[in-house]
Formats: C-alpha cells, sequence, structure tokens
C-alpha cells in the first residue's frame, strides 16, 4: 500500500487549500489536525437549511424564509462582484 502523505494524496505538501463540511464538529476537528494549512467551509446548501429553519423559528413565517432563501441563493450562486453587491443589497432588503 502507498503512502498516505498529504503530497502523494493532493500534488502539495500542504493538503487541499479548502474543505468543505457539513459543520459536524468531529469532522471539523479532525481536519484541523490533519490539515491545519487547509481552510474550512461550511457546506452551503446545510447553510441555507440552517438559515430557513431559523428564519421560520424567528418570524413563523414560512412565506418570508422562502423569499429570503430564493434572494439568498441568488447571492451565493452570483458569478461577479457586482452580481454580488446587486443580489446581496436585494437580499438586505427582504
Amino acid at each position: 500500500m502507498g503512502t498516505c502523505e498529504p503530497k502523494t494524496l493532493f500534488g502539495t505538501p500542504t493538503g487541499p487549500g479548502m474543505i468543505v463540511t457539513d459543520r459536524d464538529q468531529a469532522l471539523m476537528n479532525a481536519v484541523q489536525e490533519v490539515f491545519p494549512d487547509s481552510s474550512h467551509l461550511p457546506c452551503r446548501r446545510h447553510i441555507a437549511k440552517d438559515a430557513k429553519k431559523k428564519l421560520v423559528d424567528l418570524t413563523k413565517s414560512k412565506e418570508y424564509s422562502k423569499a429570503f432563501g430564493h434572494r439568498w441563493k441568488k447571492v451565493v450562486d452570483s458569478l461577479t462582484e457586482d452580481q454580488f453587491q446587486t443580489n446581496l443589497a436585494q437580499l438586505e432588503h427582504t
């Protein structure tokens, strides 16, 4: 069996530049320990799911949560900085 060094697995001596997880604490701790130089980002699907639940809990309105979710997706899917700024401004006025 071959070596499991980061360079062998990922082609770089420090491992992957970024790792996306579902925010499981045990997994986040393991990633930090094994790949201390890698950035960690939570999965956008999990962020959206958590935000939607929180909004329904806070506003008691599924309709508002749905409108927010639609605008949030536009922010996340922005392809340029200008699109991002426009979509973020629309989200802030939801």
